[in-house]
């Protein structure tokens, strides 16, 4: 059967660039177990291997494949293969989906596979994660657009411009009692603190993108001059750190946690007493 596995590769992945997925199935297995090593995701059956697919042509309609080289093993075969295209639909990974950013795509991967009666009977894919994080992902350009949302929307109050930046499907993990955790809460949470803190302030610090992930180090600042969680103005001024985490989804948030150092802020309101210190 040797010499005949790369023949088998070569048919399949020709039958995968025009897009006949029965004549990709010819040669598998009904029992076929595919991984995707990289991002822990495995599914089975002729119906799963279809979808596996079928999950790369929703991410870049004009996705090909290339056979770089090939290695026969007692068991199976190596294939090396490079795939290009368009990043033009949504790229799904374990933790959502990162929408489509029309980047060309340049992806290397090597697959594994063995068989069984002459017909894949698993198939471990090892794409090279890395460098799709990299062409998707412009760091530079995420970092940018999440500055301008503190810039204009939250310092300059451009409420409006929030679908520019959130997603429509936005969830807020760190929401204040009584708002929506929704895209929605965004402008109600700036509403609240502004009308507490009219000259409130965020400046960014920094800014670290990895994956479709951004942490950002900003500095709230502001005087109390209206009510704030119930107490009256107190003409304190306050300084403070968050941290915020966002989920990205191309150059928009599509969720956001955040920790933001609150005793610190009400000991400067004058709204609670100074933590005894030990030692």
């Amino acid at each position: 059967m040797g010499s005949d596995l790369k023949s088998i590769a070569k048919q399949l992945y020709e039958s995968f660039n025009d897009r006949d997925w029965e004549g990709a199935l010819r040669d598998v297995r009904d029992d076929v177990h595919v991984t995707i090593v990289p991002f822990g995701m495995s599914v089975k059956g002729r119906e799963g291997f279809t979808q596996f697919m079928q999950n790369w042509v929703a991410m870049s309609s004009d996705l090909k494949v290339e056979v770089v080289d090939q290695h026969e093993s007692d068991r199976g075969i190596v294939n090396e293969i490079i795939a290009t295209g368009t990043h033009d639909g949504p790229f799904a990974t374990p933790e959502g989906e990162l929408a489509s950013t029309g980047r060309s795509l340049e992806i290397p991967a090597a697959e594994i596979w063995e068989f069984r009666d002459g017909k894949v009977a698993t198939l471990r894919n090892y794409v090279d994660a890395a460098a799709i994080w990299k062409q998707i992902v412009d760091a530079p350009r995420v970092e940018a657009r999440i500055r301008a949302f503190y810039d204009e929307v939250a310092n300059r109050g451009k409420i409006d411009l929030i679908p520019e930046y959130a997603t429509d499907n936005w969830v807020d993990h760190e929401a204040f009692a009584g708002l929506s955790p929704g895209r929605e809460g965004i402008g109600e949470f700036l509403a609240l603190i502004r009308s507490a803190f009219p000259d409130v302030r965020f400046t960014v610090d920094e800014v670290l993108v990895a994956g479709d992930r951004a942490v950002c180090r900003v500095r709230i600042s502001g005087t109390h001059l209206g009510e704030f969680m119930g107490a009256p103005p107190t003409g304190n001024s306050f300084e403070v750190q968050t941290i915020d985490i966002l989920r990205m989804e191309g150059d928009r948030a599509a969720e956001h946690w955040g920790v933001t150092d609150m005793m610190s802020m009400m000991e400067q309101l004058g709204l609670a007493e100074p933590a005894e210190t030990i030692g």
